[in-house]
């Protein structure tokens, strides 16, 4: 059987005058690093020619993260005992 690990694309956004009161988190899981980096790379090239045309958000950013597995939650679990 061959393993799946999917990677969890997270992207965020804000305003670089209230970071803090206009952050904006997205997430989504996606079958590869590879397809997760290319999809951060196409939300970011999005979001520079968008930015010209835009009065929303401001600063943008991607992370590609392994997505937690099974023993990822096992040993949350045991932690949690």
């Amino acid at each position: 059987m061959v393993e799946f690990l999917p990677f969890l694309l997270i992207l965020v956004g804000w305003e670089t005058a209230d970071p803090q009161g206009s952050m904006e988190m997205r997430s989504t899981l996606v079958e590869s690093e590879e397809a997760c980096e290319a999809k951060g790379m196409a939300f970011m090239d999005r979001q520079e020619k968008e930015a010209a045309y835009s009065q929303g958000l401001e600063g943008f950013r991607y992370f590609c993260v392994r997505a937690p597995d099974s023993e990822d939650f096992d040993a949350l679990f045991e932690q949690l005992k």
